[in-house]
């Protein structure tokens, strides 16, 4: 019998489960909003990301658990909200980073967030979109669903070795203009 006490990553009391559908964009749509630029950190060897994001209106900062579930799609997700100093020790541990420019952008009624990914990622627009689990997915104009394709996760694309980064980039191009 499991004690009372017992926790597993990805389970417990402040887990949440997110489902996100993702597609590949051509642009950043010119209706998005304002943006946010974010600094994601995956920690080397965990199931951590440590997240800073900056805006005209502040910063936050947070460290995020995200817990791959059976269901295609879903994640268990538990966040953390971290002072500045304490983001400062969790970025002495190794880990590889992912930069982006994040904006909201509104289309069929649904809010979705739009990622221009930076660094060697430049170029690639990744649009996302949480759901219940019993919605149909919507048809974003122009875009290329790769809700399964696991190179276009965060935690993918930080990881990808720089060698395998050009051969990403083909598929984008091959994806895109089809």
């Amino acid at each position: 019998m499991t004690p009372w006490w017992w926790r597993e990553p990805g389970r417990g009391n402040y887990v949440r489960l997110e489902r996100e559908w993702r597609w590949l964009l051509r642009r950043v749509p010119s209706d998005a909003g304002d943006p946010v630029a974010v600094v994601d950190r995956y920690i080397t060897g965990s199931t951590l990301r440590l997240r800073h994001l900056h805006a005209d209106t502040g910063d936050v900062y947070k460290l995020t658990q995200k817990v791959r579930i059976e269901m295609p799609g879903a994640v268990a997700v538990t966040n953390v909200y971290l002072t500045v100093d304490e983001y400062a020790v969790l970025c002495r541990l190794p880990a590889m980073e992912l930069t982006k420019t994040r904006r909201r952008w509104t289309v069929g009624g649904l809010g979705c967030v739009v990622d221009e990914l930076t660094g060697r990622w430049e170029g690639i627009v990744l649009a996302e979109l949480e759901h219940e689990g019993n919605a149909p997915m919507p048809d974003l104009p122009d875009a290329v669903d790769v809700t399964l394709d696991d190179r276009f996760t965060g935690g993918m694309l930080a990881t990808t070795v720089q060698a395998d980064v050009a051969s990403v980039h083909e598929a984008v191009r091959a994806l895109v203009n089809a």
